[in-house]
């Protein structure tokens, strides 16, 4: 008996435990603090001094400007398909520095028009079984830097194509 009240009283810590971590990590606006290196600087005769742009980290992941993804709190809570983060940048003083800014998106999910919505793994928003668009889905990937040679190669193509 007192083996199973020790039993309980542990296992309840350990939830509590967890959920307050939880709660430090997603507090405070839902922002954690992002790692910061030197940004683009200027000098007075307009060449940069350094190239690096800035990036966030979110636990042991290392993420670029404009990069977005969905919270991984590990064990036990693993990621968290309705919490979406970015990297965004923010100009402090002469710098720009990154910060990682996290948001519920349970709420910008828009209602299925099916009867009977269904919620596919990995997935925040309900949708319809015949749906092939979500729009939680995962986007790990920073947009491309496409300098001007591309972007006119990509005109080229496009003015091309036949879009019939």
């Amino acid at each position: 008996m007192a083996t199973n009240i020790v039993k309980t009283t542990f296992t309840i810590i350990q939830i509590l435990s967890w959920f307050f971590t939880l709660i430090l990590i997603l507090g405070n606006g839902m922002q954690t603090q992002a790692r910061r290196q030197s940004p683009l600087m200027v000098e007075e005769d307009g060449f940069r001094k350094n190239h690096r742009a800035a990036e966030c980290t979110f636990g042991k992941q290392t993420r670029e400007l404009g990069s977005t993804w969905f919270a991984d709190l590990g064990p036990p809570f693993g990621v968290m398909y309705c919490i979406r983060c970015e990297c965004t940048p923010v100009q402090k003083k002469r710098r720009i520095v990154a910060r990682v800014q996290c948001r519920n998106i349970k709420n910008e999910c828009p209602k299925p028009t099916c009867d009977e919505p269904v919620l596919h793994p990995g997935r925040c928003c309900k949708t319809c079984p015949d749906d092939l668009y979500s729009p939680d889905i995962p986007q790990d990937v920073s947009p491309p830097i496409i300098n001007e040679e591309e972007e006119k190669k990509y005109e080229t193509f496009c003015s091309s194509f036949n879009w019939t």
